[in-house]
């Protein structure tokens, strides 16, 4: 109900009581009623003002709330965007270094194949021991390759015997040594970088 509404309500109300008695003097019962009636309907209106004023500001509280959800919702929403782009932009750029890694190697290796073609294709029984050389020269170049890139060969015979470095495939005991020692190299083992890539595969002599 509006104020003007109540003003009007309560105005009819009292129009409606006597004002004075039938001996002309004034109803003082109907004045108490009518003040008491008004009293009555102010405190309403305050009231009903107050729950209104609650409730404009409970829905401002309920708007802001939503509202920053919202702009919460969206800021997340980018965020995870931004993370995924940054994945696979990541992914990708890793892909091309790996790509541009490999290709520099087998550049570099490139030469090497060359040459073994062109000594397989040479090749004469007449001229062995030259044929022999240049495959030397070609093996070691193509060592050489590896090793700049990091690849490094184990040291293995006269060496102690290290099994975090060298697998014992053969083993016989010796007076000429006081611990266990490497005395023959099966196969090479590498290391790429300094990480263990292949360890040794070694004779190994024990004491006696």
């Amino acid at each position: 109900m509006s104020k003007k509404d109540c003003q009007k309500k309560k105005l009819d109300e009292l129009n409606q009581l006597p004002k004075e008695d039938p001996n002309g003097e004034v109803n003082q019962a109907a004045e108490d009623e009518a003040n008491f009636r008004e009293a009555a309907a102010c405190s309403c209106k305050c009231k009903e003002d107050q729950n209104e004023t609650k409730l404009e500001e409970l829905e401002k509280e309920l708007a802001a709330l939503k509202k920053e959800k919202e702009d919460f919702c969206s800021k997340n929403l980018r965020i995870q965007a931004d993370f995924d782009n940054f994945r696979r932009r990541s992914r990708q750029e890793l892909e091309q270094m790996n790509l541009t890694a490999c290709s520099e190697l087998l550049k570099t290796i490139l030469p090497v194949i060359d040459n073994f073609e062109r000594a397989i294709n040479s090749y004469n029984a007449e001229a062995a021991v030259s044929w022999q050389e240049g495959i030397q020269m070609t093996f070691k170049h193509f060592l050489s390759i590896l090793n700049n890139e990091g690849l490094e060969p184990i040291a293995a015979t006269n060496e102690p015997f290290d099994p975090q470095i060298h697998e014992a495939m053969l083993q016989e005991e010796s007076e000429e040594v006081e611990q266990a020692q490497v005395i023959e190299e099966l196969q090479k083992g590498y290391k790429y970088k300094g990480k263990l890539i292949r360890p040794a595969l070694v004779k190994v002599a024990v004491p006696k």
